[in-house]
């Protein structure tokens, strides 16, 4: 199951308002920078999600975190770029 289809993630989004005291951001709100969004990432950017997800679930070991950190520094230059691509 992907981080992005997980209930847990659903039920975090429908209960946002109960814990935080205040209604989950939503587009355009700028409250969230797009890289951070969930519903806003590129597929490239959820594919790097996953990933990360998928080694944890490995196991533990220093060479399985130094892949982790090598994704998500991935995922930060690919939002990089999107970024820079917005208006």
């Amino acid at each position: 199951m992907s981080i992005v289809t997980h209930p847990a993630n659903a039920a975090y989004r429908d209960n946002f308002d109960a814990v935080f005291g205040k209604k989950a951001p939503r587009s355009g709100d700028g409250d969230v920078p797009r890289r951070n969004r969930m519903d806003q990432m590129t597929p490239a950017e959820l594919a790097c999600l996953n990933a990360v997800s998928a080694i944890e679930s490995v196991g533990c070991d220093e060479r399985l975190t130094q892949a982790q950190i090598l994704i998500q520094k991935a995922q930060a230059l690919v939002a990089d770029y999107v970024d820079s691509r917005q208006p």
